[in-house]
Parts: structure tokens; C-alpha cells; sequence
């Protein structure tokens, strides 16, 4: 009899361990379960601002293609592989989003100076501009006297006073030079994304389209004077 409570006694005290074992064992599963619940909300939230973000990115780079005046394309997603670990992914995507997102300020940055010489101030880069149409001026108005009676040494009329037409190289083609440097200066001064006028000074084309050729034919006049 006593034997025989031994032998229940131990079987007792072996399924109250099991008992106890299984107890653990569900106690585990279930905080590993909730885990990964916590896990997969919050892979999911993040998952979710991503998305909120690229519609947000989206929208602002279609904005800002329109003030760069740049063609954008339609945004579409390419297909979808079965994803096994999201959690990288989901990092690879928030760093794609950052760089996107810097590139686009970049780039709206570089929208707002000019197209041409960008980091110059706007009255260097017009006296370029106005100087090269001056030049080109000059070019002409020299071109014109050699093709006139005057610039002929083998013509029978040198001497007699016949020259190119005073209205022409004095007036009409420092006239064009002028408006091609104006022309040029607007389009090479404007910014991509416009915030207010583009500043030309005239003035200053005007001054060195008519003035330079008077001013270089009057020092050759003075230089021949003088060297008698």
C-alpha cells in the first residue's frame, strides 16, 4: 500500500513539473507572440509614414518640376516582389526618401540664380554680355568700312570722300548689337524659378554698343595726330 502511494506520489509530482514546463512554454509563446504583434504594428506604422511621405514628395516634386519648368513624368511603382525581411527594406526606403528629398532642395536651390555664370553678380555678368555684343559691334562697324570705297586701296574713288553710310555704322548696327545683348543678358539672367525682374542695365549696353567704336576710332585719330 505504502508502495502504491509512492508510485502515485511520484507520478504526481512528474505531471505538476510538465504542468508546470507546459505553463512556461505557453507563457513564452505568448510573449513572443505579442512581440512580434509589436513587431508587425510597428513595421506597420512605419510602413504607413513612409507612405504618407512619398505622397507628400510626390506632390512637391510635381510643384516643383512646374517651376523649373521641367517635364515630370507619371510616378509609378514598379512591381512587387515578396518582401522576407520588411525591416531593412523599410530602412532602405526612408534613406531613398532623405536623399529624394535633398536632392530636390538642391536642386530648387540651383532654380533660383541664373542660367548662365549663376554665382556672378547680375551687373558682371551684363558687362560680359554687353561686351561680347560691343565687340561684335566694333567687328561689324570695321567690316563695313573696309567694304566701303574707303577701305579699298585699288579703288578709283579713294579720296573722293565716298565711305560706308555714317547711319549704318554709327547707328543701325550698334542698334542690333544692342538688342541682341539685351536679348541675351534677359535670357541668361533669368532664374528657372522667377522672383521678380531680372535686372539688364541697359544703360550700361548702350554705353558700350555706341561708345566703344567712336571711342576706339577717336584714340586711332588722336594715336595718328600725335605720331607726326
Amino acid at each position: 500500500m505504502s508502495q502504491g502511494l509512492q508510485r502515485t506520489g511520484g507520478d504526481w509530482e512528474a505531471y505538476a513539473q510538465l504542468a508546470r514546463e507546459l505553463d512556461a512554454v505557453r507563457a513564452a509563446e505568448t510573449a513572443r507572440t505579442a512581440g512580434i504583434r509589436r513587431a508587425v504594428a510597428q513595421m506597420s506604422e512605419h510602413a504607413d509614414g513612409l507612405e504618407a511621405r512619398l505622397q507628400a514628395q510626390q506632390v512637391s516634386l510635381t510643384q516643383l518640376g512646374r517651376q523649373l519648368r521641367l517635364r515630370t513624368g507619371k510616378l509609378q511603382a514598379d512591381k512587387v516582389e515578396p518582401v522576407v525581411e520588411p525591416a531593412p527594406l523599410l530602412s532602405e526606403v526612408a534613406a531613398d526618401i532623405d536623399r529624394v528629398d535633398q536632392e530636390a532642395n538642391e536642386a530648387a536651390d540651383r532654380g533660383r540664380y541664373p542660367a548662365l555664370l549663376p554665382r556672378w553678380s547680375s551687373f558682371t555678368r551684363n558687362l560680359l554680355i554687353y561686351g561680347i555684343a560691343a565687340a561684335v559691334v566694333v567687328a561689324a562697324q570695321v567690316s563695313a568700312f573696309f567694304r566701303s570705297d574707303l577701305g579699298q586701296d585699288a579703288d578709283p574713288a579713294i579720296g573722293s570722300g565716298t565711305g560706308p553710310n555714317p547711319v549704318v555704322v554709327l547707328f543701325l548696327i550698334p542698334l542690333v548689337g544692342f538688342i541682341l545683348g539685351y536679348v541675351v543678358a534677359g535670357i541668361a539672367g533669368r532664374p528657372r524659378v522667377v522672383e521678380g525682374r531680372v535686372r539688364l542695365n541697359p544703360r550700361l549696353g548702350l554705353l558700350l554698343c555706341f561708345g566703344v567704336g567712336p571711342a576706339i576710332f577717336a584714340g586711332l585719330m588722336i594715336q595718328s595726330f600725335t605720331s607726326r
